[in-house]
């Protein structure tokens, strides 16, 4: 994605989450207790490592991260600030001393080489307007033998028409690209990552009926529709995700693959801690 389409994709997705990483809507259908106990413990925690929830949300896998493992350290860092100071206060009332959320550019990530012991990202990944350079990134920051935890939904084989990505757009919060299955793990594996276990889950959510998202339907195969278990009625269209929950470890080698890093890698710790 080139300059001129970045900066307006993360303002736009910034705006819409600071509107709803807290609404009750958001938090119902992004829970998951059980995928989120399978992430955490992908991550493996040890006593006094250091974690980054990227895309952290409503704190939904960082204050929990921090919950039950009190000897390690996590930082929360997304581009939605309002919502972060409402994760803050969360963790404050939880009496939790080891997390901390701030604020980034939704490019370059805030820490120094190898800085990390283990990243996870639920959710968020479809949303990077780079996801290349932040794969560059993520394997930057994390060190030889350290965790990535990538939780993302998956573009069906069957979708021929790429409706899924289609679909997403309509919404307007900054999306960016759904991946096939073949397609995560070969990605992510360019930037010195290796595959150690995976499993599968699901999410399902409903969006208002607007004439845009029934033009989509009625132009798309009936086969694509069934993948993604499309239904509506008079005032809402329901959807169902499979979604890609993977654990790589980080191998030694150079993680830049020839990409030239900016000034905004440095300018990016200049933005507010809270």
């Amino acid at each position: 994605m080139n300059e001129e389409r970045t900066m307006p994709t993360i303002q736009k997705a910034r705006k819409r989450f600071n509107e709803e990483l807290h609404s009750e809507m958001y938090a119902r259908v992004h829970a998951d207790n059980e995928q989120l106990q399978g992430l955490l413990s992908f991550l493996a925690p040890k006593k006094e490592q250091v974690f980054l929830d990227l895309g952290t949300g409503n704190g939904y896998i960082g204050i929990p991260l921090a919950q039950q493992f009190p000897g390690c350290s996590v930082i929360g860092l997304d581009i939605a600030e309002s919502a972060l100071q409402q994760n803050m206060e969360k963790a404050r009332e939880k009496g939790l001393l080891n997390i901390r959320f701030q604020a980034f550019d939704g490019i370059a990530l805030p820490f120094v080489d190898g800085y990390l012991d283990g990243l996870i990202c639920r959710y968020a990944f479809h949303h990077f307007p780079e996801y290349e350079r932040m794969l560059n990134e993520i394997s930057r920051t994390i060190h030889a033998g350290g965790r990535f935890v990538l939780s993302d939904p998956l573009k069906s084989e069957l979708d021929t028409t790429d409706f899924i990505n289609s679909f997403q757009a309509l919404k307007k919060d900054g999306h960016v690209k759904i991946h096939m299955r073949h397609e995560f793990s070969q990605l992510v594996e360019r930037y010195c990552f290796e595959v150690l276990d995976s499993f599968d889950s699901t999410i399902s959510f409903c969006r208002n009926r607007t004439s845009e998202y029934d033009k989509l339907l009625d132009s798309t195969p009936p086969s694509v529709l069934d993948a993604y278990e499309i239904r509506r009625d008079e005032e809402r269209i329901w959807i169902t995700f499979e979604v890609m929950n993977l654990v790589f470890e980080k191998k030694p080698g150079d993680p830049n693959n020839g990409m030239q890093m900016d000034a905004r890698t440095s300018l990016c710790f200049l933005l507010p801690v809270i």
